[in-house]
């Protein structure tokens, strides 16, 4: 497996500018506290963005964000600022996997995945990032991808500490599912889309999967934030998460944000955004 680091910035081709996961950490180059990078497995690209906080001359803390389709979360064309915002409220440095292609589903999915956290996870180590500083995160849908990543890296042996799940959407199926009508409206059309990415994303029924629910009884499943959204039409998952994860898994907590819907990483409410990066930032700097 050929592991290469390339910083693209559009002319990858062109300039076949290579770089360790050390420069990506202590940049030369950045574009707006930005770097678009391409990890190389087997000759294919597995395209990250890099997000830094306001100072990186002394990085200690790392995460790997696994982010929800957009248009599950309304966070669609947010991300970069989501992350950039992320990199500067929790003074780490934010990966951004895109692990988004129309042609793949599970498990390639997961495959892909699992492989770029784990090649991240060795090269972070290998230059003195403490694992207790590498947290891994995802919110609403891709806490599902996330969730099924872990798992397959822990029964690889690849050790674990941190995962933050945002707004989580954990069942496999919402067509029966029993919704809360006070809050359909706030979170229009919300079911639907989270079926189409389920169906497109996700196993059918005749092959071997297992929900969200079942995932955090794994042994040695890391130590969890789960943070909630108290106007969230899946609420309901969150909390039922929680109760799972807080009993099973030690040193895992969990927190409901008032008046904050799906999607809240996208919020412009500043108090929301403010409550939200003060558990993220306590968490990653436990």
């Amino acid at each position: 497996m050929k592991k290469i680091i390339g910083d693209n910035f559009g002319e990858v081709e062109k300039y076949k500018l290579y770089r360790t996961v050390y420069e990506i950490l202590h940049p030369t180059i950045s574009k707006k506290n930005i770097s678009n990078y391409k990890v190389v497995f087997d000759e294919k690209l597995l395209p990250v963005l890099v997000f830094y906080p306001t100072k990186i001359s002394n990085i200690n803390s790392v995460i790997i964000f696994v982010p929800s389709d957009g248009k599950v979360s309304g966070c669609f064309g947010k991300y970069s600022e989501i992350c950039k915002n992320m990199a500067k409220e929790t003074n780490s440095v934010v990966i951004a996997i895109d692990y988004f292609d129309s042609t793949i589903k599970y498990p390639t999915v997961v495959n892909k995945v699992s492989k770029i956290i784990k090649y991240l996870y060795d090269e972070l180590n290998s230059i003195g990032i403490k694992l207790e500083n590498i947290s891994l995160m995802s919110d609403s849908v891709g806490c599902k991808i996330l969730g099924s990543s872990i798992t397959k890296l822990i029964s690889k042996g690849c050790l674990i500490s941190k995962v933050i799940f945002v707004y989580p959407v954990v069942r496999d199926d919402y067509n029966e599912y029993k919704w809360n009508e006070s809050l359909m409206s706030i979170n229009f059309n919300l079911d639907k889309k989270v079926n189409s990415f389920l169906k497109k994303y996700l196993p059918k029924e005749n092959e071997n999967s297992c929900s969200l629910f079942e995932l955090v009884y794994f042994k040695d499943f890391p130590k969890c934030l789960i943070l909630t959204g108290d106007m969230d039409i899946f609420k309901d998952d969150g909390e039922t998460l929680k109760e799972i994860v807080c009993k099973n898994n030690e040193g895992s907590v969990s927190y409901n944000i008032k008046f904050a819907s799906h999607g809240f990483l996208g919020t412009t409410d500043e108090e929301i955004q403010r409550e939200m990066y003060k558990y993220i930032s306590e968490f990653v700097l436990l």
